[in-house]
């Protein structure tokens, strides 16, 4: 059920078998693009059904490189939202259409491949655009490149919040959970419909994507595949 939805610069996107990444050695997607990209790469996954009440998604992400971009030294873009039907490059693809809308952020770098850089910032409404560090809520400081972590979202549709876990998921660095609570919808949707990841234009840089899974209450899986597999069939149909 995994495809690329903006059509814009879809070789940014992959899916890695076989590959021994930062100790994760199973199917994954890589969203990588160059210093100068043509577009943006979104990686989706319609919801079952769309969803007005209180739902989790859960998913392991890992940023290896994030470019220096002056205003935007960010990657690893993480959308949960819906689709516009009068627009045309997508679902998530414009503020309007994000009810969560976080990415990693690393008010330092200056080409960073390693260390103890990165915020994981969550957007409340602002545009995001060029000015010398986000508006919004850091939902995680301190985090390393390189390093596998599990995020969770509890999303609450009806009081247009959620909440954010962050854990380091193979213990490299801390056993801590880090969490942020009652954070404002960057857009106040009343049903969500998918799940997307980017790279592009505004977020230079590579990470990684693995085990993603969506749980609304009463627990019923959301997502087609919880998996990355089916990222190469619907790539190759296409």
């Amino acid at each position: 059920g995994w495809y690329e939805s903006r059509a814009d610069d879809p070789s940014q996107l992959e899916l890695l078998t076989g590959s021994d990444v930062y100790g994760n050695a199973t199917n994954m997607a890589r969203l990588r693009s160059t210093s100068s990209p043509g577009g943006y790469a979104y990686l989706s996954q319609d919801f079952d059904d769309p969803q007005s009440d209180a739902f989790s998604i859960t998913f392991d992400i890992a940023v290896g490189y994030l470019y220096d971009d002056g205003a935007y030294d960010r990657t690893g873009m993480i959308y949960v939202g819906d689709e516009n039907p009068s627009g045309t490059n997508g679902p998530n693809s414009t503020g309007s259409e994000r009810f969560a809308y976080m990415a990693f952020y690393d008010p330092t770098t200056s080409g960073q491949t390693a260390g103890q850089g990165l915020q994981l910032v969550a957007n409340t409404g602002d545009s995001f655009s060029n000015t010398s560090t986000w508006e919004g809520v850091t939902a995680a400081d301190s985090l390393w490149y390189d390093t596998w972590y599990t995020i969770t979202l509890d999303i609450n549709v009806l009081s247009h919040t959620y909440d954010v876990t962050v854990d380091d998921k193979y213990d490299l660095h801390t056993t801590d959970v880090l969490t942020a609570t009652g954070i404002a919808a960057n857009a106040a949707l009343n049903s969500l419909t998918h799940v997307s990841f980017s790279s592009g234009t505004r977020g230079k840089g590579t990470f990684y994507v693995d085990n993603v899974s969506a749980i609304p209450e009463p627990s019923t899986a959301l997502l087609l595949g919880v998996g990355l597999a089916g990222l190469g069939m619907r790539r190759r149909r296409r």
